[in-house]
């Protein structure tokens, strides 16, 4: 049971890292690349004899699931995308400061059944834990609209797939 959990969990992180970078790709205005460990790692492993592999790996394992660059500012955003069924600011000021120790700056995007949050790590810690709404900056509200039907599909398709399966 405890794998099934890990791996719902996963799932939906992963479909909240998939609309994230499908929604930003889509407005035109950023190029998202995918920054996590999950793609560094494999690369790095070809290279298992260097001897600070083991301390770089650590230090890789921490890092924010994507680099945006914003084609009109021309700014590179660190993002960390997760996945609440409603947003838990307790849970994003951890994630928030973690982050601000680790990978300073960077930033939350945060997908939830009602929305789509994003705030930069500094801001968040600062409110303890309190996040903006996803701006028209970042993605029109007809564009996050159509996102947002398609994060509750893909979630609710796949619990309704868990509770079938028992």
């Amino acid at each position: 049971m405890k794998n099934k959990v890990f791996t719902e969990a996963l799932l939906k992180g992963r479909i909240g890292e998939y609309i994230f970078s499908s929604m930003l790709s889509e407005s035109k205005n950023f190029s998202v690349i995918p920054f996590g460990h999950e793609y560094v790692f494999p690369s790095l492993l070809q290279h298992s004899s260097q001897p600070d592999l083991k301390r770089l790996m650590k230090f890789i394992r921490k890092a924010p699931d994507f680099a945006v660059i914003n084609q009109i500012e021309k700014k590179v955003y660190l993002v960390e995308v997760k996945y609440q069924r409603r947003l838990d600011e307790r849970r994003c000021y951890g994630i928030a400061k973690q982050l601000t120790n680790d990978w300073d700056p960077s930033w939350l995007f945060v997908c939830t059944r009602s929305g789509f949050f994003f705030s930069s790590c500094q801001d968040i810690v600062k409110n303890f834990g309190r996040m903006s709404r996803l701006t028209e900056q970042w993605v029109n509200d007809k564009l996050q609209r159509e996102y947002l039907v398609l994060l509750n599909k893909s979630i609710l398709d796949h619990s309704q797939s868990s509770v079938d399966s028992e």
